[in-house]
């Protein structure tokens, strides 16, 4: 029996040994092709209009922003240690710089969370810590890391970081600056210091907690640093940047649901700009700080580019505001694009007002116009259509368009006719269409309505 049951541990202990040869193997081979892709000398962002990256090296960072790196990654030790194979296997959490610019760099498709874990530690000990000093590492990391950005420009690296939140060059930053930067490399688009505020305060917080802990600050300087409010620091305004005028309107959409829900929080997580570029056209709407609101609407400050120059919209009346803007594309036959601004003119009576402008490519105002409605404009982009019905106001507090079913009686309907329209010809409603066509807005078809159509609908005798 023991014989039996130590020939059935042997031959176990020669599969494990075997499973571990064939593993070991595969990391290996595999791992020879993947590091083909690891460059360290070329930039991992892309260069374009909506990324910044600025180049400099951790010689040129403050040394406290290298410490505040180095603990923020849980990597105090980078300059003295190798990455260690054991703690990727046996560690799940297990990262450190060298494998962050490893992982960085590659797109290892293995399902496995644990191979990929494994690959990246193995590529990082055996080709990058042996091709590359921890110098270079180190300036490939600030150079490279993703650091989210005010929504127009991403921020690759920790000086173009440092320029797009505080405008000013990375050796200037003070403490509670450089950790707000140091802090967001965990979860940067969610921390992000314009839009979540007490996201990246509690971030920068704990990081200036650890920091103290390792002795490389004193408390009294990790307080002085708490007690700086991060809106005091960061610069400018997040830009919501939109790909297409559909998304641009369904964040647009979000704000108005958010005012109308009185939700502070949803209202502060849209705040800041909108701006949605097609061709030569640029549709900035800026939703105004409620302290500087005159009235009990909330206001948009709005702005159309022709190739970054500002286009001249009808100014509005004294004491008006915009409450709500939708922004449309028309197209003719892909041959001429026009767009829509249709804003909503606040404060109103009975009737809502609107102000409609059509603008084309080049910048020409193709209509410019002011009109009141109980109803909703409607832009049929499909068909190149605008339409909208007007009606005017007809007693307190109802509309032509439902006077004859809230009156108490017909015949009291028909004396207010009476006694204020004594004119039969007298419009009141209608609705008007215009169509989009070679390049031009034309009045297709317009329908009104008098105070005769109300009498006779109403059968007045």
């Amino acid at each position: 029996m023991k014989k039996i049951i130590k020939k059935i541990l042997i031959n176990l202990l020669i599969v494990i040994a075997l499973a571990i040869i064939i593993f070991i193997a595969y990391i290996i081979i595999t791992v020879k092709k993947d590091n083909e892709m690891v460059k360290l000398k070329d930039p991992f962002s892309i260069n374009d209009d909506s990324s910044l990256q600025i180049d400099t090296t951790y010689k040129e960072l403050p040394t406290g922003l290298i410490n505040a790196i180095l603990v923020s990654e849980n990597d105090t030790d980078f300059f003295q240690r190798e990455t260690s194979i054991l703690k990727a296997i046996f560690d799940k959490n297990y990262l450190n710089i060298t494998m962050i610019v490893t992982k960085n760099n590659l797109m290892l498709t293995d399902s496995s969370d644990f191979i990929r874990r494994i690959k990246t530690a193995y590529i990082s000990r055996y080709y990058i810590e042996k091709e590359y000093t921890k110098q270079q590492i180190l300036d490939f990391y600030i150079n490279n890391i993703y650091l989210s950005g005010n929504g127009e420009k991403n921020a690759y690296g920790f000086a173009a970081a440092s320029q797009i939140y505080f405008e000013k060059p990375i050796n200037e930053l003070s403490i509670s600056e450089y950790t707000i930067l140091a802090a967001n490399t965990k979860l940067p688009s969610i921390n992000n210091p314009y839009k979540n505020f007490e996201g990246a305060t509690k971030a920068r917080n704990e990081l200036l907690d650890k920091m103290t802990e390792k002795k490389y600050i004193t408390e009294e300087e990790a307080d002085k640093a708490k007690n700086i409010s991060i809106s005091s620091l960061v610069k400018g305004t997040y830009i919501n940047v939109s790909t297409d005028i559909d998304t641009f309107n369904n964040h647009m959409k979000k704000i108005d649901e958010a005012l109308k829900n009185d939700d502070t929080y949803g209202t502060t997580a849209y705040n800041g700009i909108y701006k949605v570029k097609y061709n030569n056209i640029t549709f900035i709407a800026t939703l105004q700080d409620n302290e500087n609101v005159t009235s009990n609407y909330q206001t948009y400050k709005y702005e159309i580019l022709y190739k970054d120059k500002a286009i001249e919209i009808p100014e509005l009346q004294e004491n008006e505001e915009f409450e709500k803007s939708k922004f449309y594309l028309l197209k003719d036959n892909d041959k001429n694009n026009a767009f829509v601004l249709i804003s909503e003119v606040s404060p109103t009576a009975v009737h809502q007002k609107y102000l409609i402008t059509v603008f084309d490519e080049l910048g020409n105002i193709l209509l410019s116009k002011t009109v009141k409605t109980s109803k909703n404009m409607e832009v049929d982009s499909k068909n190149n259509t605008i339409y909208y019905s007007y009606e005017t106001k007809l007693g307190e507090p109802t509309t032509v368009e439902n006077a004859i079913d809230n009156a108490k009686s017909k015949e009291d309907f028909c004396k207010y006719l009476k006694e204020n329209y004594t004119d039969d010809n007298y419009i009141i409603s209608g609705n008007e269409t215009y169509e989009y066509i070679e390049g031009k807005i034309n009045q297709k078809e317009k329908e009104e309505k008098t105070v005769k159509y109300y009498k006779e609908k109403a059968d007045c005798k």
